[in-house]
């Protein structure tokens, strides 16, 4: 005989049990996005006040940067204007030592651009940068105060920029930025360039009491020229076939070569002389026959070359960018000198005829550019530290 037992209840209970279990997973699955989601929102609000606090370092290097800028050029003429008029006493008491005198002048450019490193330290140090105080999610406490300081490097800045977006916590950026005044601020080789809207110098051997241009594509060519009293631009290269003057407070720019070659088949060649005038050629000189300069000036952009006699008589100088081959006798008094970076081809060596590097060239000399600001101001330099 087969027994039977009551199971009904069974099932009822298997089924409240699976819906407690279901509903005890489904509460912890929940209760874990939810925890995900708000650990993600807090995620968020962090990464945001980063964000803000970046945004501050930008917004506080972009105001010293411009306070930097607007308290340098305040000053910046002042100091180069003190540092030329010194130069100029320091030429007349050094003249016949031009080692010394390279040497007193860079020791006057590094004291001045210590003076003027500290004038800008003092006016950033009473600069308020005032902060937005609408959507901004960054902010400086009273205990972050900027500090601001001048080395040999230059200028200093470091301070804190704390970020906060919402709820997300506080994060502080420590930044440093870095002022850098170059070595050459003092602009000493300032250039003579080409100006616009001049009138056409008159044709012919001679230019008196002129301010012109002459205009060629190619070589101007003349057959000798005399100029007096003048202010003379060539815009490309000049060849004299005879005699080139410079004379009387004249000054002459040319941008390209000068060949001064004399007659052909002539024992006279060209002579090429300067007095009480400056002269500026951005490329080669070329002289075949004597070069002669009183109380003058001559800026050579790349290799003078001449074939004869060079003299040089009071104060005269001559800058030249690369080489120096001087075939004939050498006369150069004391206080007249010859420049240059290059090489001294012809003649060996001479005690009147100085290598410089290039920052001492650019202090002693006057250039011809295409770019009339020599010196070159870095951007500041930025760090952040998390």
């Amino acid at each position: 005989m087969k027994r039977t037992t009551n199971e009904q209840g069974y099932a009822l209970l298997l089924v409240l049990f699976l819906i407690f279990f279901i509903l005890l997973a489904s509460a912890v699955f929940i209760k874990g996005s939810i925890s995900n989601a708000k650990q993600e929102k807090k995620v968020d609000m962090n990464h945001l006040s980063v964000v803000a606090a970046e945004m501050g370092v930008d917004y506080f290097t972009a105001a010293y940067t411009n306070q930097y800028y607007a308290i340098l050029h305040k000053h910046l003429e002042t100091y180069r204007s003190q540092f030329q008029s010194e130069k100029i006493k320091l030429e007349k008491d050094y003249k016949n030592k031009p080692e010394e005198l390279n040497r007193q002048i860079e020791l006057l450019r590094r004291k001045l651009r210590g003076e003027l490193t500290k004038k800008i330290e003092q006016s950033l140090k009473d600069t308020v940068i005032a902060i937005p105080q609408k959507d901004i999610h960054f902010m400086k406490k009273t205990s972050d105060l900027d500090v601001i300081k001048s080395s040999d490097e230059g200028i200093t800045i470091q301070g804190i920029v704390r970020g906060e977006y919402e709820s997300g916590k506080e994060a502080p950026l420590n930044y440093l930025l870095t002022f850098r005044i170059p070595a050459d601020w003092t602009g000493a080789s300032t250039s003579e360039t080409i100006p616009t809207g001049l009138r056409s110098c008159p044709k012919g051997d001679e230019i008196e009491g002129k301010k012109c241009v002459i205009n060629s594509n190619g070589t101007h060519q003349r057959k000798e020229l005399e100029i007096e009293e003048s202010q003379v631009y060539v815009t490309s290269n000049l060849m004299i076939t005879e005699d080139f003057d410079i004379e009387e407070n004249s000054k002459v720019v040319i941008n390209g070569f000068l060949k001064v070659h004399g007659k052909k088949n002539d024992e006279d060649e060209g002579e090429f002389d300067i007095e009480d005038s400056e002269t500026y050629v951005s490329q080669d000189v070329d002289v075949k026959g004597e070069l002669e300069m009183e109380n003058a000036y001559l800026y050579v952009g790349k290799d003078l070359m001449v074939s004869d006699d060079l003299e040089l008589e009071d104060d005269s100088k001559i800058c030249v960018e690369k080489n120096v081959k001087i075939s004939g006798d050498i006369d150069i008094e004391k206080g007249s000198i010859i420049y240059y970076k290059g090489n001294l081809v012809q003649p060996k060596s001479h005690n009147r005829i100085i290598k410089l590097s290039e920052s001492e060239f650019n202090s002693q000399c006057k250039v011809i550019s295409n770019t009339p600001e020599q010196t070159t101001w870095d951007p500041p330099n930025v760090s952040v530290n998390y």
